[in-house]
């Protein structure tokens, strides 16, 4: 168990590179046996390349490959190997920064699509409106809009910070998925929307109709239902026939 640290640079060169099988999976396996060991380097003997599904006969010729590319190196002594830092690899690589940024901005979209979710909720007082109005009851209402505003841009961030955790941690969603997103949110609550999401990043499936589903299971545990109301009401009369009898 555990988690191995990689510079996310790293992971970008072997994705976008053109570094051969062999190549990507001796440096996989450098890298579970270093940053995954909690240490700057591997201990390896060329027979333990197999594991990788590397014949020993290959070990050799492939390692002095991704040395030549100033992607590793080794102490043939000590059998210690290491990887470079990504800056300095010899290889071509394509730029994956716009697909990094896609993925990464998906908490704008959420700020943007619950900003239009709230609009309907909020209710601004005009100015033909405040003319009827006192200096004194003028400065109320400025004073009470302010409270509104705050309030409005606080149910953004909460509304926000729950679309990007569903975004991050199951799947993207429509701006269609968001609206009806933000109204559960309002009707089960935050606790509640946070338990679903966790029950379905869990699970095998990830379709927003099943996270509605597990949302509404929760409505269903907290009511009894028509059956189990009439069976709560059967006991309940039996337990006054019985009390009557006695």
């Amino acid at each position: 168990m555990g988690f191995t640290k990689v510079d996310n640079r790293i992971l970008e060169k072997l994705i976008t590179s053109d570094l051969t099988k062999r190549q990507i999976k001796i440096i996989l396996l450098i890298l579970r046996l270093s940053s995954g060991c909690q240490k700057s380097y591997a201990l390896l003997e060329r027979k333990d390349f197999k594991v990788a599904g590397i014949d020993r006969r290959h070990v050799k010729r492939e390692i002095e490959k991704i040395c030549s590319l100033k992607i590793l190196n080794f102490d043939s002594e000590k059998k210690i190997y290491w990887i470079n830092d990504a800056n300095e690899w010899n290889v071509e690589a394509r730029d994956m920064s716009k697909v990094v940024r896609k993925n990464l901005n998906f908490s704008h979209l959420g700020r943007i699509s619950s900003k239009k979710c709230e609009r309907g909720f909020t209710k601004n007082v005009t100015n033909d409106y405040l003319k009827v109005f006192s200096e004194k009851e003028r400065g109320k209402s400025k004073e009470n809009n302010e409270k509104k505003k705050e309030k409005e841009k606080e149910k953004e961030k909460i509304i926000s910070f729950f679309i990007g955790e569903y975004f991050r941690r199951i799947s993207p969603l429509s701006e269609k998925e968001i609206e009806i997103f933000s109204e559960l949110l309002k009707r089960y609550g935050e606790r509640a929307v946070m338990r679903a999401i966790s029950i379905v990043e869990r699970g095998k499936e990830r379709s927003f109709s099943y996270f509605q589903k597990v949302l509404a299971g929760f409505d269903n545990k907290r009511m009894p239902g028509i059956e189990g109301l009439k069976d709560i009401l059967d006991r309940y009369e039996l337990q006054e026939r019985l009390h009557q009898g006695n």
